[in-house]
């Protein structure tokens, strides 16, 4: 994170977030597959591993954003803030300087967050009830 203090914040601060937030996304997509392929007895295991290895990821980028750049200054407290801090310019971006293609990507973010809500529901009870 040393390279973050170099450079304007809506550059940088972008840039971590979604980094960060790929490397989850990676193992949880990992960790998905395997309990596709393997089913729920042994599928268990790579999930608890993709599990572990998000919270370490996420336990480094923490410690990294509470250090701060050394000079005082920083982000935030923690990769929350940074996430919260990230939400805020891109919704200032999009709907305040009507960024039309910012708009898009938003509103198909919040979409498909509604969907999968909605379509997945059923599914989980299921699986709970089963």
């Amino acid at each position: 994170l040393a390279w973050l203090r170099t450079g304007v914040a809506c550059v940088r601060l972008p840039a971590v977030v979604q980094h960060v937030s790929g490397l989850c996304g990676l193992a949880v997509m990992i960790a998905i597959r395997a309990w596709l392929q393997f089913g729920p007895g042994f599928g268990l295991v790579p999930v608890l591993l993709a599990m572990a290895a998000v919270m370490l990821i996420v336990s480094i980028v923490n410690d990294g954003v509470a250090k701060g750049d050394g000079a005082g200054s920083g982000f935030g407290k923690s990769f929350l803030t940074i996430v919260l801090r990230w939400l805020r310019l891109v919704v200032h971006s999009a709907f305040c300087r009507c960024n039309p293609m910012l708009m898009g990507a938003f509103t198909c973010t919040v979409a498909a967050l509604v969907v999968a809500v909605v379509r997945f529901r059923p599914a989980i009870a299921a699986v709970d009830g089963a």
